[in-house]
């Protein structure tokens, strides 16, 4: 035995202590030395034996491995220590900076690595470690915990919001980071506030789009569409600032846009094509018929030119140009072609009736040069004298009109029109005394005829002789015109003188039947008055025959005459009575014209008072003619003093109205239509206020005043107009806003999908604030709709999160038995991440809190836990007693959650913890 102790290596002796001193003696370097230190550092049983061959051996791999795999507790924690210092180290023994970066490209122990990136003074390091990790929660965390502006510097471009970016701002302490924050700050809000500018234009361009299916004009449509197809495809070139969803559903919706609008392209565009070719065909008619037009129109230009110079040759030239435009014309189907075909086919039947034209031009010149050579004249006598020339000329122009073509004279029928028409004047001038002349004689034996025929015989033999004398004056080529009727008059005459007797001895009898019946039968008085007078009149036309049966009739009738007259006598006494009243109604009008005019009342009251008093003067009839003249003098005077006052007054109201008229003229050159309608609506207050003008001056003032008025009320009723068809077009993009909205409002599957709709409510908004009362009221109820609809559509997501919160975080529980949290710990709330990291195991606590809350939400327990239960319940009732509160679901599950991992044993309390209704009765 002690010879073999002497040859036992001292490594190898059984005395740790021993193996421990042997250690010191081996060398690392040394490679059957280094094989007894890694046998010694992971075989031997003894603890201070492997650390001292680790120490030995010293090398950051073998502390490495020994951390992670070695299952001796305090070997491992040592282990774990080296490993540590060497990775936190500025300057590590045990490996260098690229081994170290290479180690933590490698490592998977996260945990470590999370260690060492929170205790590290390396700005590389924790870069390395974080760029491992790749958890930008982890990287928010250490850029607030540090004081490294290095390294701030570097993690700052994970602050990409603008909560994060604020609390940079509010937490750093570096100045240059604090000035990057401010300056990447303002970035985010200038790209946030381009990104809600791009989601608002992005919206209202599909509105717009999608209103454009309803357009009917093809052209229109294709253009509208074009220009806003090129605003969209610009503005996507800054959908990279939207969220994914966002730019995915913008192109998503213009796409199905555009197969609308191209469906409904191609619905219209057979009728478009055919109104192009139409359109085209039309074009070419025009320039062709533009072209005729002109060719015909130099051919009439030279017709109406010097005709008599147009050969034979350039005749027939013309005709076949003509036949070839007649040709293009019969093709054309419109009013200007039919127009020229007319004027095409008359110029044909001109030049093939030229000689003929050429020789009627030419006697048509010698008859005008022969109507030139007489002298124009100046008394009646010189027409007379050259009335048979001028008449001789005119005929033989008529003549030459007969056998002429038509409209062959040209020119020349054209000045000798306008000769005529001068001597016409001339003649007309100078027979209009001559012929006022005749028109009285032909008047008086008209005259002469109805007297002959009513039996007015006397006065007929008296018209007789003064129409007699009259016609005396007239030359006789005048008096001819009438010498056949005087002529027949004069016989007329004669044969009445002869007659006389004859007639009024059967015809006095008869007026005197006549009388009678009046008398016995009177008419109203007016014609009863009337009759009686004609009666005496045609009684008196007899005359007298001097025989006793004449005188006896005379008699008779004067009887008659009288007692038909009776009533006659009797309503002009009423008259007389009336016209008595009148006078002293207008006496009484007088008088208070002389009062009002003296009385101390204002010129306003005056004026009103003198108006009423007109119109009752005027109202009054008739006085008696033999005091009429007076009265009215009377009144005149009377009044004098009023109509000053009033013209005065008139006078001032005008000046006060013009003024108000010029101020109206200034109502049109004010841009905002409803303060010119407020000024308007007060200057016709003021107008109402002033009163009266006078009458005529009054309605020529109102009708200017009205007339400026009118063009701010057609201006307003134009403004509403316009305002109609633009509120029009706001509602079809409102319509467009709303079903997206609410397509966007059921589809979304979590709230943030829900934040976009702010864009719509805010775009909705703008086109409410645009509409009229009415219709803003029913949009504003509508975006209401929206917004409950909205609201119920959040409670519901809210709720799904909630469930699905709860059920990731049973699913964690459930794989979390033992060991570190999983690394999605991070996706729950804060405060069931801190709960989760207290990590202190107590299953009886865990049991006790699952009671707790299986009590508070009256769910029954295992029968197993009935007493433990009623001992719970009491503990509860009687704190409750006592403080006058009881533990909150959230406070329990929030303690359950610090007991550490879910044990194989205690997965039965999740499961129970599970089945409670946690998601609905805590805040999660």
């Amino acid at each position: 035995m002690i010879f073999k102790s002497l040859l036992t290596p001292k490594y190898k002796n059984k005395n740790p202590q021993v193996r421990i001193s042997a250690i010191a003696g081996l060398s690392p370097t040394d490679p059957e030395q280094r094989t007894q230190l890694h046998e010694l550092a992971f075989n031997d049983d003894n603890t201070q034996v492997r650390l001292s061959a680790l120490h030995r051996l010293n090398q950051f791999v073998l502390w490495w491995k020994i951390a992670e795999t070695d299952k001796n507790a305090q070997v491992k924690k040592q282990a774990y220590q080296i490993v540590e210092q060497q990775l936190l180290a500025d300057e590590p023994e045990l490996l260098n900076v690229a081994e170290r970066s290479q180690f933590i490209k490698e490592c998977t122990n996260n945990a470590l690595l999370e260690k060492i990136a929170r205790q590290s003074n390396d700005t590389k390091v924790v870069l390395d470690i974080l760029q491992r990790l790749n958890r930008p929660q982890l990287n928010k965390q250490l850029f607030f915990a540090t004081d490294n502006s290095e390294l701030q510097l570097a993690l700052l471009n994970e602050f990409n919001d603008i909560a994060s970016l604020l609390k940079v701002l509010k937490k750093a302490s570096s100045p240059h980071v604090r000035e990057l924050a401010e300056q990447k700050l303002q970035q985010q809000q200038q790209q946030q506030q381009r990104s809600q500018d791009v989601n608002r234009q992005a919206r209202l361009l599909l509105a717009k789009l999608a209103a454009l299916v309803d357009v009917p004009d093809y052209q229109r449509l294709l253009d509208s569409q074009t220009e806003l197809n090129t605003q969209f495809e610009q503005l996507s070139n800054e959908f990279n600032l939207l969220a994914t969803t966002e730019s995915d559903e913008f192109t998503g919706k213009y796409q199905q846009i555009q197969v609308s609008l191209q469906n409904r392209l191609e619905r219209l565009y057979p009728d478009w094509h055919k109104q192009q070719q139409q359109q085209v065909k039309l074009k070419a008619e025009a320039e062709k018929l533009a072209g005729l037009e002109q060719q015909i129109s130099l051919i009439q230009n030279a017709l109406n030119g010097d005709i008599a110079s147009i050969d034979e040759d350039r005749n027939q030239l013309w005709l076949t140009q003509l036949q070839d435009i007649h040709g293009d014309l019969v093709n054309i189907a419109n009013q200007q072609a039919q127009a020229l075909l007319k004027q095409s086919a008359q110029l044909q039947r001109t030049l093939g009736a030229l000689p003929q034209i050429q020789q009627a031009r030419e006697q048509g010149a010698t008859l005008l040069h022969a109507l030139n050579e007489l002298v124009l004249p100046e008394n009646i006598e010189q027409w007379l004298t050259v009335k048979r020339d001028f008449d001789e000329l005119k005929q033989q122009w008529r003549d030459l009109k007969q056998i002429s073509p038509a409209d062959s004279l040209g020119d020349v029928a054209n000045q000798w029109h306008q000769l005529v028409k001068q001597w016409n004047k001339t003649i007309r001038e100078l027979e209009t005394d001559i012929n006022q002349q005749l028109d009285d004689a032909r008047q008086q034996l008209f005259k002469f005829d109805r007297l002959i025929k009513v039996g007015k015989f006397h006065g007929a033999m008296a018209l007789h002789r003064k129409l007699t004398a009259a016609v005396q004056n007239l030359p006789d080529a005048y008096r001819q015109k009438i010498q056949a009727k005087l002529d027949s008059a004069t016989e007329e005459v004669s044969k009445l003188q002869d007659w006389q007797a004859y007639i009024a001895a059967p015809r006095k009898p008869e007026l005197l039947q006549v009388i009678q019946e009046l008398a016995e039968q009177p008419k109203p008085v007016a014609e009863q008055a009337e009759l009686i007078k004609q009666l005496r009149q045609d009684w008196n036309s007899l005359g007298k025959l001097n025989t006793p049966e004449d005188d006896a009739h005379n008699q008779a009738f004067d009887q008659w005459s009288e007692q038909a007259f009776q009533p006659c006598r009797e309503h002009y006494q009423q008259q007389e009575q009336l016209r008595k009243d009148n006078l002293m109604q207008k006496q009484q009008i007088i008088g208070e014209l002389e009062q009002l005019a003296t009385s101390a009342q204002d010129n306003a009251e005056k004026v009103k008072q003198f108006t009423r008093l007109e119109q009752r003067w005027f109202k009054t009839g008739e006085v008696d003619h033999k005091v009429r003249q007076q009265v009215n003098k009377q009144y005149q005077q009377a009044k004098t003093a009023l109509k000053t006052i009033a013209t005065d007054f008139y006078q001032d109201n005008e000046r006060r109205k013009l003024l108000l008229v010029k101020q109206a003229e200034q109502l049109g050159s004010i841009e905002d239509t409803q303060q010119a309608i407020e000024q308007a609506k007060q200057l016709q207050q003021k107008w109402k206020e002033i009163g009266s003008a006078g009458r005529k001056q009054d309605e020529k003032l109102w009708q200017q005043f009205r007339a400026l008025n009118n063009v701010v009320f057609d201006k307003r009723q134009d403004e509403q107009a316009q305002q109609k068809a633009s509120e029009q077009q706001h509602i079809v993009q409102l319509d467009a806003l709303q079903q997206q909205w609410k397509a966007l409002t059921n589809d979304a599957q979590s709230i943030a999908d829900l934040q976009h709709t702010q864009q719509y409510q805010q775009d909705m908004q703008t086109l409410i604030n645009e509409l009229s009362p009415p219709a803003m009221k029913t949009w504003r109820g509508k975006v209401e709709k929206l917004l409950q609809l909205q609201q119920s559509r959040v409670d519901q997501l809210q709720q799904q999160a909630e469930l699905n919160r709860f059920e990731e975080l049973f699913t964690l529980l459930a794989n979390w038995q033992q060991g570190d949290l999983p690394d999605d710990v991070d996706a729950l709330p804060n405060a069931w991440q801190q709960a989760l990291r207290v990590n202190q195991p107590d299953a009886q606590k865990r049991h006790s809190l699952t009671l707790q809350m299986e009590i508070l939400q009256e769910v029954d327990s295992p029968s197993q836990d009935s007493g433990l239960r009623k001992q719970i319940q009491l503990q509860l009732m009687a704190d409750k007693l006592q403080t006058g509160v009881q533990p909150s679901l959230d406070e329990l599950l929030i303690q359950w959650l610090q007991c550490g991992a879910v044990v194989k044993e205690q997965q039965g309390l999740l499961q129970r913890l599970t089945a409670l209704d946690l998601a609905a009765a805590t805040k999660g």
